[in-house]
């Protein structure tokens, strides 16, 4: 088993086939690839992709944003994968932050990662009719877009993301909806499924959120929807719920190093 950077020349055709059988971000994946090319490493059986990590380097923090691996993989290589990634990112200051499901948080504690908070998978069933929808919400567009995601993001992350969100994660089937006090992106992970993220509201913006999740709905809504949110924030989660997604799958913001600074509830989609 080879593991170090991924194979530039034929990634592309080996990212095709690794995901043949399971879901992952490939858009997020190739941008990383071009981006951050030292910090992209797969590991390789007989030239076959069998998993691969990434990460992207912010002023104050390291997100690892990718973390895909066929289920025949063995624990070890897994190891290697986190250990080789984490000898290139070099740096004992900065956070270094992932959202791991529980297995993974088990692994990544080896490295010595600790836990900052629950996260929850919200799942919502394709149903457009599920809802009566105002018109308001059916014409809803982006507000001054750009600056409002540099403020609320800003302040949520304190840390600017504002090139990550809009030159890594945004593809060609992004919707990107906003009001005076939040943005919402969401975006295909393949045919069938939608992916919310990230959705940042400002403080005390209830009634805009159910606004832009209503648009969503509306939009999206005969698809599934994922979205990764704060398990302890209580109006996020009961907004997800009114709104009949389905709380499926236990996760955790874990981090290393610095204990990152992050306003949890202005969160609704990770």
């Amino acid at each position: 088993m080879f593991v170090g950077l991924v194979r530039k020349n034929s990634f592309y055709k080996d990212l095709r086939e690794f995901e043949e059988n399971q879901i992952c971000d490939r858009n997020l994946i190739l941008n990383s690839t071009f981006y951050n090319q030292n910090l992209c490493f797969g590991a390789y059986e007989n030239e076959k992709l069998m998993g691969l990590i990434s990460a992207c380097v912010f002023q104050k923090s390291i997100l690892i944003n990718n973390f895909y691996y066929k289920k025949e993989l063995c624990l070890e290589v897994k190891k290697r994968l986190i250990a080789i990634l984490l000898a290139n990112i070099n740096q004992n200051k900065k956070s270094i932050l992932f959202l791991a499901t529980y297995a993974e948080e088990r692994l990544f504690k080896e490295f010595k990662f600790k836990s900052l908070a629950p996260f929850t998978k919200a799942k919502h069933l394709k149903n457009s009719d599920e809802f009566n929808i105002d018109k308001a919400v059916k014409s809803i567009k982006h507000i001054n877009f750009e600056r409002v995601l540099k403020k609320v993001d800003l302040k949520a992350f304190n840390e600017n993301r504002f090139n990550y969100i809009t030159k890594s994660i945004f593809k060609s089937s992004s919707l990107i909806l906003s009001t005076n006090l939040g943005y919402q992106h969401s975006y295909a992970l393949n045919k069938k499924l939608i992916k919310l993220s990230p959705w940042i509201m400002d403080d005390l913006c209830e009634d805009e959120a159910n606004i832009l999740i209503q648009s969503v709905l509306y939009h999206r809504g005969i698809k599934e929807i994922i979205a990764f949110i704060p398990t302890e924030v209580k109006k996020i989660v009961n907004l997800y719920k009114t709104y009949g997604f389905k709380m499926q799958e236990d996760y955790k913001l874990i981090y290393l190093n610095t204990r990152p600074s992050i306003k949890l509830d202005m969160i609704y989609g990770f």
